[in-house]
């Protein structure tokens, strides 16, 4: 028998009675390369529990439907790991955007409020509004927002100026602040 993989790991038992049957098939797969495992309760069982050697086998004894059946299963399955690790990655990468913006939208909040931000360079002074108007966006789409529009490294590079910025200002409410990854 073989498990449902959907269900289950991967495991496949063939069980008989006959002792002497059970050693010499556990030999052969074993001399076939199948790394069988052998077991004993009521009856002898040779099993194997890698998808691999389970399909290798499924193909060597002529049970092609079965192997197809069970590839199909292990086709989803891994599409499906794919997919959950990449979703799992983009939400890691999109709460840490979030964060960072929020963190850079109470620095600037700060500045403006205790020193206005006319002071600033113009393009300091113009990446500080558009962070303002746009808390939400990541560092790529506030670049593609900026007149002339700007590479996110550009982006990056002026938002270090400005957090450094409101550290000298700030003192440690600032320090905080210019720590962060962007």
């Amino acid at each position: 028998t073989v498990t449902d993989p959907q269900k289950s790991n991967y495991h496949l038992e063939i069980v008989t009675e006959n002792e002497e049957f059970a050693l010499g098939l556990n030999y052969l797969m074993n001399l076939c390369g199948f790394k069988a495992g052998l077991s004993e309760r009521k009856e002898y069982i040779i099993y194997l529990k890698e998808a691999d050697a389970i399909g290798k086998f499924l193909t060597f004894i002529g049970a092609h439907s079965a192997f197809l059946a069970m590839e199909e299963v292990r086709i989803i399955k891994g599409m499906r790991n794919k997919v959950n690790r990449l979703v799992n990655c983009e939400t890691a990468n999109l709460e840490k955007s979030v964060r960072a913006a929020l963190e850079q939208v109470k620095i600037i909040t700060a500045l403006k409020e205790k020193y206005g931000l006319n002071k600033l360079p113009d393009q300091l002074k113009d990446l500080a509004y558009l962070r303002l108007e746009n808390p939400e966006v990541s560092l790529r789409e506030l670049g593609e927002l900026a007149i002339p529009p700007l590479s996110k490294s550009a982006v990056n590079h002026r938002m270090r100026k400005l957090l450094k910025i409101a550290e000298t200002f700030l003192g440690s409410e600032g320090n905080k602040f210019s720590k962060m990854k962007l």
